[in-house]
């Protein structure tokens, strides 16, 4: 319990608190407000054209070409429209691919399979730029980055195709049927530095840089990759001054994979994988794959007369440019706007130049988490 003596001398701090503060308030005083103040969220707006308007589902233009054989190829050009006032970036999805045999002919064979999926060769052009070629069936289930779509802007999207004279008889009769989506999504970005205070989820750390007897190079797994079994794997490998590398989030099968080509001659020296990521992932960082929100990518060089460049580094189909650090730089980068907990591939060059004697350099991909 407060004494009587005591609450008076808070009494008397108060009051006297307060005329202080009556001598220095100006009794002049003006106001001026803004009115009016809003938030509008921009727009994506993916149209096609189907000969005389822009239009959406269900209304998007399809072709059918009956009577094919070997030898014969033509094309089918679509128009896209973005109507929002958002840039995007425009992909493709060939999906649903089906084969039926359709009407036997003797000729064809004993059997009747429906081969014409896998004899119908595709070319996808945006813009006049190839994006991929393949046939049906090797397309099927695939999403490609076309290219930017800026607002209010038009581009084309050409289906090339052709059939191969030596495919003969067996795709007589055949059917295939196939759907083509479009999609506009935001474009990812790539800011320098990183969120702070993130969570690490997963990824992989290229290290060291020379010849380090049995120390290992790569670390491949979840939370702090300087962490042991269980939390990551590692591999060792002799670098070179230029090697390509690789780093895959497989979600069907449930790890990541990494590879390097020292020297970048076509030969893989080192392959590893990190199984179990989802329920590792739950486990030792507290948080799902569902949850990811970005991807830090780390360039260091911390030893005297070395730098480090990762260049000409591609997500899945998408170009993120060239990173690089000088001596005494420890540089950042993070990539937003980008589904994580999905499928997706990383690869590109690291290029050293001098020695690092310890882990000094390094090159780290990590897919992280707000705080």
């Amino acid at each position: 319990m407060i004494s009587k003596k005591i609450l008076a001398s808070i009494v008397v701090i108060g009051i006297l608190a307060l005329a202080m503060g009556w001598g220095t308030y100006s009794l002049f005083f003006d106001t001026e407000t803004s009115y009016g103040n809003k938030f509008t969220a921009g727009t994506l707006d993916l149209k096609v054209w189907n000969g005389t308007a822009w239009v959406d589902e269900p209304n998007v233009p399809h072709f059918e070409i009956a009577g094919v054989e070997p030898g014969d190829f033509g094309s089918y050009l679509f128009k896209l429209k973005n109507s929002g006032n958002l840039d995007g970036l425009a992909k493709i999805h060939i999906k649903d691919v089906y084969n039926d045999g359709g009407e036997y002919a003797e000729p064809e064979g004993s059997t009747n399979d429906g081969d014409l999926g896998g004899a119908v060769y595709v070319t996808i052009k945006y813009d006049g730029a190839v994006v991929v070629t393949g046939t049906l069936n090797d397309l099927n289930s695939k999403v490609y980055t076309l290219g930017a779509l800026k607002a209010k802007e038009e581009k084309t999207v050409t289906i090339l195709w052709w059939i191969p004279q030596e495919v003969g008889n067996s795709i007589m009769g055949d059917i295939v049927t196939f759907n083509i989506e479009f999609l506009l999504d935001k474009p990812l970005k790539v800011v320098a530095g990183s969120p702070a205070n993130m969570i690490q989820g997963f990824g992989v750390r290229y290290r060291h840089f020379k010849d380090s007897g049995d120390d290992k190079e790569v670390y491949i797994g979840v939370d702090d990759l300087g962490k042991p079994f269980p939390y990551r794997v590692e591999g060792y490998v002799v670098w070179q001054t230029k090697n390509k590398i690789y780093f895959k989030y497989n979600k069907d099968e449930d790890k990541l994979i990494t590879t390097v080509d020292a020297g970048a001659d076509g030969s893989i020296d080192l392959t590893l994988e990190y199984t179990n990521l989802a329920s590792n992932l739950t486990s030792l960082v507290g948080k799902p794959v569902s949850e990811v929100d970005f991807l830090v990518i780390n360039v260091v060089a911390r030893e005297s007369g070395t730098s480090v460049d990762f260049n000409n580094v591609v997500l899945n189909d998408i170009p993120l440019g060239n990173f690089h650090a000088e001596y005494n730089q420890w540089n950042t980068w993070t990539v937003l706007d980008f589904d994580f907990s999905q499928t997706f591939a990383i690869s590109g060059d690291l290029i050293i130049n001098g020695i690092a004697s310890r882990e000094y350099n390094k090159v780290e991909l990590m897919v992280g988490f707000y705080p």
